[in-house]
């Protein structure tokens, strides 16, 4: 009888730290992903749709529409251009 006892509690354990290792194992490969999903994101937003890296950017107000923006971009010839600019000036 002790001996089902004993048997039923080392199968507990056994149940209760694959349990555990279940769970570490989807929690880690949800964060790998989120990871992942996270860098393409950054990469994305620091490439303009040509493919080439952005100029550096800070807030400010556009030499070309005049409007306030949290992201401008700091052209080479000193411009200030918002995105919306800086993506108009690549079509023409």
């Amino acid at each position: 009888m002790i001996w089902r006892l004993v048997f039923f509690l080392v199968k507990l354990v056994a149940l209760a730290v694959v349990a555990v290792l279940a769970v570490s194992l989807v929690r880690g490969l949800l964060w790998r992903g989120g990871a992942r999903l996270a860098q393409k994101r950054e990469e994305r937003e620091q490439r303009d749709s040509q493919g080439r890296p952005l100029p550096p950017s800070g807030r400010g107000f556009c030499d070309q529409c005049g409007h306030r923006f949290d992201q401008v971009f700091f052209m080479p010839s000193g411009e200030r251009r918002c995105r919306r600019c800086y993506d108009d000036m690549d079509r023409e």
